[in-house]
């Protein structure tokens, strides 16, 4: 069948896969997943998006629940690295700090909507369509 003719659920070969920025998609991927993988990025990273601006420290870590500090530092300091958050210090009655999305960490919280939305679909997918990539935390 022509390229043009494709059905849109065949999957396109390898050698089809796009490149991003030099680099294929499947290790940019990886990396994105990386990133998200531990267990407070995904409801830090959200709690950022639904505060729609900068949020003080603690703030973010009462609304996430069960995050200590260390980790909720060691969590940011990677997205700080990445180019996802920025940290702002504006100093009163001592330094507080907070920290906002950048662009990019607005557009990831985007593809992690989507992602999330795929992941909803499959959950209800026959067990033999679904396989077992899906924990029992997400079928709830």
């Amino acid at each position: 069948m022509p390229a043009s003719h494709r059905q849109v659920t065949e999957t396109p070969a390898r050698s089809e896969l796009p490149y991003c920025g030099g680099q294929s998609c499947e290790v940019a991927v990886m990396q994105a997943v990386a990133l998200l993988a531990n267990r407070w990025a995904v409801p830090v990273l959200e709690r950022l998006y639904l505060g729609g601006g900068a949020m003080r420290f603690k703030e973010l870590q009462r609304h996430v629940g069960g995050v200590s500090s260390k980790e909720l530092t060691r969590q940011f300091t990677t997205f700080v690295r990445h180019g996802i958050v920025r940290r702002c210090e504006a100093e009163r009655a001592g330094v507080r700090v907070a920290y906002e999305l950048l662009p990019a960490g607005q557009a990831l919280v985007g593809h992690m909507a989507s992602l999330g939305e795929w992941a909803r679909g499959r959950r209800d997918a026959p067990a033999g369509d679904a396989g077992t990539w899906l924990s029992p935390l997400t079928r709830g």
